[in-house]
């Protein structure tokens, strides 16, 4: 190896753009974090997956509507979260600019999917609990006040299980906008230079 051919690489080494790797790091953190969120999908997958069950178990025109509904809203939800995360596997280039850029992006797609969920879960709540009464009025099940009662319960139940998660996916909006604020922030003051 000559002294030219280590100048040849000095310049090469020195001309490429340097992303600190905190960025890198951070890009590579929210990678793994995406590729978790499909795997979340298998969650409401396997309710599909038992709605169907239940269907061909037990069928009826009540528990048909709930395989369907229910899929129906699953496949809403996959096909809007794979066209929100198309463009946000990698960054165009290997710049700074680039990377924060792909942060940008992703606090963005994280902030529609907080309002998708404040959208679609309240809707699947009640087309479940109206299909579930649907279902045991059709089989005669709610005679007594007691019966009303273990319904109005359940509902109670899943009502409060989705405020819940609803107040979880609040507090995760407002981190996301912080960093969303800090981000574009820094995307402008890298504009600048």
């Amino acid at each position: 190896m000559t002294d030219d051919e280590l100048e040849i690489w000095r310049r090469q080494w020195r001309g490429q753009p340097a992303v600190p790797i905190d960025l890198i790091r951070k890009v590579e953190r929210q990678t793994i974090y995406m590729r978790f969120g499909y795997l979340a999908l298998f969650f409401p997958g396997s309710v599909g997956v038992g709605a169907v069950v239940l269907a061909v178990l037990m069928p009826s025109l009540p528990t048909m509507v709930l395989a369907v509904g229910v899929w129906a809203f699953l496949i809403i939800i996959a096909l809007m979260q794979i066209k929100a995360s198309k463009s946000l596997w990698a960054p165009t280039t290997e710049s700074t600019a680039a990377y924060v850029d792909l942060s940008v992006r992703r606090c963005r797609a994280q902030l529609k999917a907080v309002r998708l969920y404040y959208l679609v879960a309240p809707l699947l709540t009640i087309f479940i609990m109206a299909v579930q009464y649907w279902f045991l009025a059709s089989y005669d099940v709610l005679k007594t006040s007691r019966d009303i009662a273990w319904m109005v319960g359940a509902w109670v139940y899943a009502s409060a299980i989705m405020a819940f998660v609803g107040l979880l996916m609040r507090r995760w909006g407002k981190k996301v906008r912080v960093e969303l604020s800090y981000l574009e922030n820094l995307q402008r003051r890298l504009g600048e230079d």
